[in-house]
């Protein structure tokens, strides 16, 4: 870009210095620092609060504070990311600080200054400390956090799953967060047939609406996948209908005539699956009363 006579903005500059925080480059990142300033923006918010997360994932605390302090104007990722720096260095007592000096405390904000006392005092994840985390870091954007913590965690039970599993779809992952769903009876949990209906429902919601839609076709064939595994008839159908209007395809028939036959639904009920029903609007077929 610069050998080309063309100038990165405050919208590129972030994303550079996330990938030199990344990938651990600290002289790198003081070069493009300079850049920063040769161009006007040190003084920018976006490339400010990036510059301090690069200093503060580097241990350089002095840099990331000369840099908030050169800041004019401070906002919440701000202090969050400042807090955050000081606390994974240990530095509690300055982290507390800038705790006490922001005066709007969001969840980011008090999330960073829990998890910085809880790492110093070395705290045991008990199943409902981690849970109480993982909801926390879920909804500050925070999901690879809050991720290690419940993989760290020795045991879980279903209020935990649930926390996991929906920060996850909350983020647009749907496929994930029904690998999960299809991984709770493997860790030892025994969910009852409603929570796991109501609990899958809620991740379709938050996926369709944080998702496009060819991503959303995808964690609708791995809720399909989940729903044979379990036995889940009534969801299969729903997951089959959205199939249908997103792809047009009867592959998604094929898995949940399994689903009966392995159920032993098709000669309890008399169901058999119309193939060919699915019209050229991308209508779900049919499932028809018995022969």
């Amino acid at each position: 870009m610069l050998e080309n006579g063309m100038h990165p903005d405050n919208y590129t500059l972030p994303y550079v210095l996330k990938s030199c925080a990344n990938s651990q480059s600290f002289y790198l990142g003081s070069s493009v620092h300079g850049h920063c300033l040769q161009l006007g923006f040190s003084f920018d918010i976006f490339v400010g609060n990036t510059l301090i997360y690069m200093y503060a994932g580097f241990d350089k605390m002095e840099d990331a504070r000369q840099v908030y302090d050169e800041i004019p104007c401070h906002c919440v990722v701000s202090w969050t990311v400042l807090i955050s720096g000081y606390a994974r260095k240990g530095d509690i007592c300055t982290a507390r600080l800038v705790f006490d000096e922001a005066p709007v405390k969001d969840k980011g904000i008090w999330g960073s200054m829990i998890s910085g006392y809880v790492e110093r005092i070395r705290l045991p994840i008990s199943v409902r400390l981690g849970t109480a985390l993982i909801d926390m870091y879920c909804k500050c954007g925070k999901l690879d956090i809050a991720e290690n913590v419940f993989d760290e965690m020795p045991q879980r039970d279903t209020i935990c799953w649930n926390a996991m599993i929906s920060g996850v779809a909350m983020h647009g992952d749907g496929e994930r967060a029904f690998m999960l769903f299809s991984d709770i009876e493997r860790d030892g949990v025994q969910p009852d047939d409603s929570w796991s209906f109501e609990e899958a429902k809620n991740i379709v919601q938050k996926m369709a609406n944080s998702s496009g839609a060819s991503e959303e076709a995808i964690a609708w064939r791995a809720l399909l996948s989940a729903c044979n595994d379990h036995g889940q008839a009534q969801l299969a159908e729903v997951a089959v209908e959205r199939l249908v209007q997103l792809e047009c395809h009867s592959g998604a028939y094929v898995l949940l005539s399994n689903l009966y036959s392995a159920a032993a639904l098709a000669s309890r009920y008399g169901y058999r699956v119309d193939y060919n029903a699915a019209d050229s609007r991308g209508k779900a077929g049919s499932l028809l009363d018995g022969e």
